[in-house]
């Protein structure tokens, strides 16, 4: 049981990233947060910096009001399967 593909799986099937439980936004703060705190002890984190560039696009496309499901759009566009 994965608790974040039964709340994402419906979400993004049915692309109603507009009803955010979890906007966008939430996740770019607390991104922030983590890259500060990593960079204070000097401890990489390569995967956290891949996910913080895709929600900053997301935040330039004007999307922090959407649920963080939303990222599978911007997803589908570098793998040109939209």
């Amino acid at each position: 049981y994965s608790f974040m593909l039964s709340r994402n799986g419906p979400i993004t099937i049915h692309r109603d990233f507009d009803n955010a439980r979890a906007p966008i936004r939430l996740f770019l703060k607390d991104m922030g947060l983590i890259e500060e705190l990593a960079s204070e002890l000097g401890t990489p984190i390569p995967s956290g910096e891949q996910a913080l560039k895709i929600f900053q696009e997301a935040e330039q496309q004007g999307m922090v009001e959407m649920d963080i499901a939303a990222i599978v759009t911007l997803l589908e566009k570098q793998a040109d399967t939209q």
